[in-house]
């Protein structure tokens, strides 16, 4: 690839290793290199970095300008987000963040009419078990499914909406009543295409998650579910997952438009701190059938 920089997929689906390079220092041919990597991969790994925040933001920068998630900007939030969890157990989250099975895995506030291009994820305390975090393909996914149902899929819109919960977890319910009323008008369930088409590669992928994603407009409630749980049992398959573990130096770039996480809550009773910086927002375009 150029620039003595190297890049080792680590799965056959989603996933590479990238060498051969400080992120404190990038070049516009490695910059590019770094793109294109990532359209190819999914989710990209840089090890051994001597990077702080400063660093990360240049890196995310390299697929556009910082950007907080939709919701988190209405409400003043920068495009940098500390999570710093302690897990006694599973009874200290509440159900609505109990992942099991398929649940849980999303792309970052699919409810909203853009979601952010790309995210950095760097961690800052890393439990001496557990704590890892998972990427499935959504291109994977999609490409693993018949001919007759990739058609289908591509003409149905689903909608998405935000989760039980959410509203707490982002500090909403401690705001007044006006600004909760003008999130509400601001964030209303919406919907997407089920197949996107990525913006750079070209490449079609699902774009649905379990979190979410909540009806396939047409069908009817019933409908709806049972091709639902297929299609989020299918994503989460193992064929098309990364699982990642920490590492001190450790930064992780991921594609939103493409890719689903999950962070299991399977550190208990350790801290985990970890930093995450959006950047660009892309809004969801259908891939046309055939």
């Amino acid at each position: 690839m150029g620039e003595n920089l190297s890049v080792e997929p680590l799965t056959t689906n989603i996933g590479a290793r990238l060498d051969g390079i400080d992120i404190r220092d990038i070049s516009a041919g490695q910059a590019e290199a770094i793109r294109n990597a990532l359209d190819e991969h999914g989710v990209i790994v840089f090890s051994g970095q001597q990077a702080g925040l400063e660093d990360q933001k240049r890196l995310a920068e390299v697929f556009g300008p910082l950007e907080p998630l939709p919701t988190l900007k209405f409400l003043g939030w920068e495009p940098v987000l500390v999570v710093e969890d302690i897990v006694k157990g599973r009874r200290d989250r509440p159900a609505s963040m109990q992942w099991g099975e398929h649940q849980g895995w999303h792309t970052d506030s699919t409810f909203t009419a853009q979601v952010p291009r790309i995210a950095v994820l760097r961690p800052e305390i890393i439990p001496p078990t557990g704590g890892g975090t998972s990427w499935t393909s959504l291109c994977a996914a999609y490409d693993d499914l018949s001919q007759e149902m990739q058609n289908w899929l591509s003409g149905l819109r689903a909608t998405h909406a935000e989760p039980p919960g959410y509203r707490e977890a982002i500090g909403l319910r401690d705001k007044p009543a006006d600004v909760q009323r003008a999130f509400e008008e601001a964030f209303p369930p919406l919907s997407h295409p089920i197949v996107i088409r990525h913006p750079r590669s070209g490449r079609r992928a699902l774009f649905v998650n379990p979190t979410y994603t909540v009806k396939i407009e047409g069908l009817s409630h019933k409908e709806s579910r049972h091709i639902l749980n297929f299609l989020f049992n299918h994503i989460a398959q193992s064929d098309f997952v990364y699982r990642h573990r920490w590492r001190d130096g450790d930064i992780v770039v991921w594609d939103e438009l493409v890719t689903l996480h999950l962070a299991p809550d399977d550190y208990a009773p350790h801290k985990r701190r970890v930093v995450r910086v959006t950047a660009g927002l892309e809004t969801p375009t259908a891939a046309v059938a055939g």
